[in-house]
């Protein structure tokens, strides 16, 4: 859902995007999704968090947060994982 918004305001507000073909819109739109997302996290997580000296949170995707010293908890009972989640967050 967030791709599919992020998408169409690219595709609509950045006129050099709109004329691209659209095998090269998809390129461009995968490799600049991912910096995009930890980008506004990082943003996210600086204007909820950034005036706590030494915070340790860091807001998810979901609105949620993660203490770093405890993201390992992030991964314990998801199915996907087949490893120790303390060694993972190394």
């Amino acid at each position: 859902m967030v791709t599919s918004l992020l998408y169409d305001m690219v595709n609509e507000f950045f006129v050099p995007f709109t004329n691209f073909p659209p095998e090269d819109k998809k390129i461009l739109f995968e490799q600049f999704s991912v910096l995009f997302d930890n980008a506004e996290k990082s943003y996210n997580t600086f204007k909820a968090y950034g005036h706590i000296e030494n915070n340790d949170k860091v807001i998810l995707a979901d609105g949620g947060y993660v203490k770093l010293d405890e993201i390992y908890k992030y991964y314990i009972n998801s199915l996907d994982v087949n490893a120790d989640p303390q060694q993972l967050v190394k």
